[in-house]
């Protein structure tokens, strides 16, 4: 180890024990509510290498809130430059706390872009999140709002987006949120709750569908699949929960046809209220009505689904195809597709399949 690396590391450490000493006999705060021996040193002792001034320096009697203290003590260790009000929450939120060494960074006058955000933003963006964000924001948040600026969209839509999706704020690269970024900036829903009642809608479709997008999809039709959505939801809150034992089978899946073609189905047993609820709101029957059976070992039902590439939308999707009872002696009793219909020729022999694996009875007259 050479001896400037030597140097460096004293010097570090000499700066540490200094930081903690003079934290350590601060005790003005006791009796006001703020105590900073309780609420700790806010992990600016990590960046010691990078102070400018030494903490003894600090008048502490001045500052009588947790807040103004971080924002004197942060910016008299570290600032040189200019830095953004909002980057004070990098000390006193630990959930933005990898943010730290971008407020270090902007206040030793360091490239911001070079150092810390190449990987979230552009150059123009990051310019317009060091100059044009807003104290009330997260930093998550002005983030976004930075490029939604870069676009020439209209702040006030941004901030009405961002504070729609909390959670998307978070997700700074994922491709899914930032699609829905882009959608919505560009074609903004501004009446009542829709917009977060859209929003709760995707973040649910994927949860259960990490295969959805927005390709081929406009705001009228998200909004009326947000309202389905609304609607069934409040339905199987209506109906409750309830839960019962399974049938001895497994979850069963083939593929079937060439790569081009192919197709993979599924069926699932059924084993809460909730379930039997989304199972027939999602095939409109009555499916639902079979819960009590269901409690009483009577009857045991299955959901079958089908995954396929749709050419139109040029993705794989996964739609339910059929609602399949089986009674406690292994019988298939019945069979329906959508709005009670039969079961196509492609379904039934998938049916067929999966009652040879599992032993099941195929009453010839269940459709």
């Amino acid at each position: 180890m050479g001896k400037a690396t030597i140097k460096k590391q004293k010097e570090a450490q000499n700066k540490v024990s200094v930081y903690d000493e003079a934290l350590r006999n601060h005790t003005s705060y006791s009796t006001r509510g703020f105590d900073v021996r309780k609420t700790g040193s806010f992990g600016m002792e990590d960046f010691c290498e990078y102070m400018i001034r030494s903490i003894s320096d600090c008048d502490f009697e001045k500052y009588r809130t947790e807040k103004s203290f971080i924002h004197y003590v942060s910016r008299h260790l570290f600032k040189e430059y200019h830095i953004p009000g909002f980057m004070d929450q990098a000390w006193s939120d630990n959930n933005q706390k990898e943010f730290r060494f971008w407020f270090v960074a902007a206040g030793r006058g360091m490239s911001l872009y070079k150092t810390c955000t190449k990987e979230y933003m552009t150059k123009k963006e990051t310019h317009l999140f060091l100059t044009k964000g807003r104290n009330n924001l997260t930093i998550y948040e002005n983030i976004w709002l930075a490029r939604a600026r870069a676009q020439g969209v209209d702040p006030s839509i941004a901030v009405t987006l961002l504070k729609a999706n909390p959670r998307m704020c978070n997700q700074l690269n994922d491709e899914f949120w930032l699609g829905v970024f882009k959608f919505f900036i560009k074609n903004p829903i501004k009446k009542g709750n829709k917009l977060g009642e859209v929003i709760d809608f995707l973040i649910e479709q994927k949860h259960i569908n990490p295969t959805f997008t927005l390709k081929g999809r406009t705001v009228h039709s998200l909004i009326q699949l947000s309202d389905q959505w609304h609607y069934d939801l409040a339905r199987i809150k209506k109906h409750g929960t309830g839960h019962w034992d399974p049938l001895p089978i497994s979850n069963w899946q083939r593929e079937y046809g060439n790569s081009k073609n192919k197709r993979t189905y599924e069926v699932k047993q059924i084993l809460t209220g909730k379930e039997l609820s989304r199972e027939g709101n999602a095939m409109r029957h009555c499916v639902y009505s079979y819960k009590r059976r269901c409690q009483a070992s009577q009857s045991f039902i299955f959901s079958m689904q089908k995954t396929e590439y749709e050419t139109g939308r040029k993705e794989y999707v996964t739609r339910r195809c059929a609602t399949i009872e089986v009674d406690k002696n292994k019988r298939i009793v019945q069979a329906r597709g959508y709005c009670n219909r039969g079961l196509k020729g492609a379904e039934n022999n998938v049916l067929k399949d999966w009652a040879s694996v599992n032993g099941l009875i195929v009453n010839p007259y269940y459709w």
